[in-house]
């Protein structure tokens, strides 16, 4: 009876052995499940963050560019108005100088007549 009984004590204590074995082993698989979540999550998190920042910049590097096309459409109208001021101004002069020419040719004509005039008493 004694070996029986120690038999069965230590059958018993293998047994409370694999039974806590296998609570650890619960455990630590529950454990490493939680922590593969949060390993998930914050990846997820990461790539979220990764994605943003690139949709911030693809803004920035757009908005940029609209700056830069704006900035070279009014360079190029300011040119445009500087030209068009420049012919403007340059028809002004040529237009006072054919006139200023006619006036000086009228004078010499008059002044030629007169000359002529002059001789002929």
């Amino acid at each position: 009876i004694e070996v029986l009984e120690k038999h069965q004590g230590i059958e018993a204590r293998l047994q409370d052995r694999q039974e806590e074995r296998q609570k650890k082993i619960v455990e630590n698989q529950a454990k490493e499940e939680a922590a593969q979540i949060r390993r998930k999550a914050l990846e997820a998190e990461r790539i979220a963050k990764l994605m943003e920042l690139d949709q911030k910049r693809r803004e920035q590097d757009a908005k940029f560019e609209q700056m830069k096309h704006d900035r070279e459409k009014a360079r190029e109208e300011a040119a445009k108005e500087r030209e068009r001021k420049l012919e403007a101004r340059h028809a002004a002069l040529l237009s006072s100088t054919e006139e200023l020419e006619k006036k000086i040719q009228l004078k010499h004509n008059k002044s030629s007549r007169r000359y002529d005039q002059h001789l002929e008493l």
